[in-house]
């Protein structure tokens, strides 16, 4: 948004509430895939995006894993998580911290 007059207060008002949006639910970061095999994953993203086979997520290439066999993580969703309180509430509270920091 522009800094003008009339966003600047809408913005500082929307951000005021991003905690607690974050928190209740009410807005959801998006899902991260992480590729496997480092920079070596890149070119099977691109496909995959090339393909249609990405939607409502962001691909993650983490470069330190090059060279490495790794099997792509993911992060549950809160309808996954809710199968399984603990994990739900450990995801949760690590999301929050990590809005926090990201704030902060």
């Amino acid at each position: 948004m522009p800094n003008l007059p009339h966003t600047s207060e809408i913005s500082a008002n929307m951000y005021s509430k991003l905690t607690e949006w974050l928190e209740e639910g009410t807005i959801l970061p998006l899902r991260a895939e992480i590729l496997p095999s480092g920079l070596e994953g890149v070119t099977g993203g691109l496909s995959k995006l090339e393909n249609g086979q990405v939607s409502g997520a962001k691909l993650v290439a983490r470069p330190q894993f090059t060279g490495r066999i790794r099997e792509p993580s993911k992060i549950a969703t809160k309808e996954e998580a809710s199968t399984n309180g603990t994990k739900h509430n450990e995801q949760a509270t690590r999301r929050k911290s990590f809005f926090k920091r990201m704030i902060s």
